[in-house]
């Protein structure tokens, strides 16, 4: 049953501009594997978000590929700053030696444009991390 344009003359119009000025973010699906990446003691970059783009973190992983048990901290840092305690996310959590943990609490998470997502361990080359998420344009 079509609209009596006398009831509603733009409508047209109004779902014509309605269509034009919504904006859907894009999305890109992004599997980044730093397992070549050594894992300092001091902080090193794991992901960057672009700086057109977010990036919601789908999932991170942790490997501990030595014998022994390995602590690590994980920071978000934003667009310009440093790795601190105050940006800390998880803090020198334990894993056992040749054991991966999923990192469900940073499930979720989004990173501002810029911002990068860190990690430190006591031994360098102790640590592999595995992220995978999705940028998005447009938010």
């Amino acid at each position: 049953m079509a609209l009596d344009p006398r009831i509603a003359p733009d409508i047209g119009v109004q779902r014509q501009r309605f269509e034009q000025e919504k904006r859907l973010p894009t999305q890109e699906v992004v599997v980044h594997n730093p397992g070549d990446t050594t894992i300092g003691t001091g902080p090193t970059t794991v992901m960057t978000a672009p700086d057109d783009r977010f990036f919601l973190i789908e999932g991170v992983s942790v490997t501990n590929v030595t014998g022994g048990a390995e602590s690590f901290s994980v920071y978000i840092v934003p667009a310009g700053g440093t790795a601190s305690t105050a940006n800390a996310v998880i803090h020198q959590e334990q894993v056992a030696g040749y054991t991966s943990l999923r990192l469900v609490t940073l499930e979720g998470l989004i990173l501002d444009a810029g911002a990068s997502l860190q990690v430190a361990t006591t031994s360098p080359g102790g640590i592999n991390v595995t992220l995978w998420g999705v940028n998005i344009r447009g938010i």
